[in-house]
């Protein structure tokens, strides 16, 4: 079966609720996604209840992932506490509701809304991916060679397209030396009578 790559970027959160450490403090979070276990952070955003990431993560699943009951994406809302994160809500999606592009998703705890995660989705199959590799590189191998400086031919070199006129040799500065005139074959002996 066929490997898929699911890249996930997580775009920002929406209106996290205060947490209850400061009155003045707002948060430090940041976002754990997790996918068949595989797990992906974003950076810290301190102070912030609306925090833009924009990070992406690719993770390569097994095809029957998508079948699965086990085709769970989490996302998981924490605050940067020290050395240890605090949970502040998450969410649990079946793979199957992600849609390519833009989703929203609002975050709980305790089956409180607590936030909302904004995330885009990209699904592609590794071979696809292969192939798109691959023409990108000779994409850019072709401009790379379109920018080199084409090297300046002869008129011999050239190819002659039908219906052109071949073009007149130039005349040459070497001329061959003329032949020398025959000598006059020498005379027969004469006989002495």
């Amino acid at each position: 079966m066929d490997q898929l790559v699911l890249k996930i970027k997580v775009v920002k959160c929406i209106a996290l609720k205060r947490l209850n450490v400061s009155p003045i403090k707002k948060a430090d979070p940041y976002v754990i996604v997790q996918v068949e276990g595989n797990v992906a952070s974003t950076g810290v955003k301190e102070m912030s209840l609306e925090p833009i990431f924009n990070e992406s993560f690719s993770f390569v699943v097994s095809g029957d992932f998508l079948e699965k009951e086990k085709g769970i994406v989490t996302f998981k809302v924490c605050h940067h506490d020290g050395g240890q994160g605090k949970l502040m809500g998450e969410i649990s999606l079946p793979f199957a509701k992600l849609v390519d592009g833009i989703n929203r998703q609002g975050i709980y705890a305790s089956r409180t809304l607590v936030g909302q995660v904004v995330f885009s989705v990209t699904k592609t199959t590794l071979v696809n991916q292969y192939v798109r590799m691959k023409s990108e590189a000779l994409e850019q191998k072709r401009r790379l060679n379109d920018k080199k400086p084409k090297p300046k031919m002869s008129p011999s070199q050239r190819v002659k397209t039908p219906g052109t006129p071949s073009p007149k040799p130039s005349p040459s500065p070497y001329t061959p030396p003329k032949p020398l005139p025959a000598s006059p074959s020498p005379a027969p002996p004469v006989a002495k009578p």
